[in-house]
Order: structure tokens, then sequence, then C-alpha cells
């Protein structure tokens, strides 16, 4: 009965292959990545959706900070090292230096990875008279339903590999939203 219904299944799958030919064809096309759903955004901090997260955090962003999986310590990723003032109300990230852009056909970065870019990236979290803030309708409702939003008081350039974050009050989680997908 087994060894039947192996057979059905493995001719069921061969018969959806016209030829070898279409195979390689199908593997030069680019990625094939299949997933549960579509990405509503291409940017992780505008939603909540977990298909949206696995799709695009991991791939197309990094983080300055993750959680590794095994240890659950946190770990370098554009950040090379962190240190929490004595008091807990600023966090100073030291920055990977070297760390280049993406170049295309239609895009030549004219820089490396800096702390304006951390700047940029989190100012339009919190900040709803920066220009960007509501580019695209976007809301953060990740950052605001942990209260980012209302934590960060300002960010700071110490360098241009150094940045820090300036908050309302001592967050014992702040780092560890920093870590997360949404904080790419």
């Amino acid at each position: 009965m087994h060894k039947l219904l192996l057979a059905l299944i493995s001719l069921s799958l061969v018969g959806c292959i016209d030829s070898k030919e279409e195979i390689l064809e199908e593997k030069n096309q680019g990625l094939v990545y299949c997933a549960e759903a579509n990405p509503v955004s291409f940017n992780p901090q505008v939603t909540t959706t977990g298909s949206t997260i696995d799709i695009i955090a991991n791939q197309l962003y990094d983080r300055l900070i993750s959680i590794d999986p095994v240890t659950a310590e946190f770990k370098s990723e554009l950040a090379t090292d962190w240190k929490i003032s004595k008091d807990g109300k600023s966090v100073t990230f030291t920055l990977r230096k070297g760390v280049k852009f993406h170049t295309t056909s239609y895009f030549t970065p004219s820089r490396e990875f800096n702390a304006d870019d951390v700047i940029f990236t989190f100012s339009r979290l919190f900040d709803v008279y920066n220009p960007y803030h509501f580019v695209g309708d976007a809301n953060y409702p990740y950052f605001q339903s942990v209260g980012i939003d209302q934590l960060i008081r300002k960010i700071v350039r110490v360098s241009d590999h150094q940045v820090r974050f300036e908050l309302f009050n001592a967050e014992s989680s702040f780092l560890a939203n920093m870590a997360t997908d949404f904080a790419v």
C-alpha cells in the first residue's frame, strides 16, 4: 500500500515538470523564495506581519546588534561595541568600519555606512517632524507598542563611527528591542 502511494505521488510530481530544459531555464531566472504570503512592505519597521518580517528583514537588512540564538547574548552586527551609561539613560554604539552599500546599475554609493545612517534610520521613527516620518503613510507599530517612540529623547552623532541614543529614562529592554528584526 505504502509503495503504491509513494509511486503515485512520484508520478504526479514528475508530471509537473515538462523537461530538463524547463528546469534549467527556471534556475537561471534568479532567486525563487516561497513564502506563505506576500510581504506587505519592504520596510520591516512599518509592519508587524510575520511573513513580511521573515521574508524581508534578514535577507535585505542589517541591524546594530542581534541576539545569539544559542547563548541569548547580544552580538555585534553593524555595531562592534556598545556602552550603557551608569544612569542607564544613554547607550553609545561603536559602528563597524568599511561597511559598503549595495551598488547597482542605477545607484553608486558615494560613501560607506556611518553614524548619519543610524540617525536617519531611527530619528524618523520617533520624530514626527522628520520629513520622512510619514512617507508612504508609515507608522511604526512595533516601536509604538513597546514605547521606543516615546523612549528616545535624541540620537547624537559622536563621531563618524559612534552614535549615542539618549533616552528619557533607563529602560532594561532597550537593547533587546534594538536587536529585533524591526530595528533594521
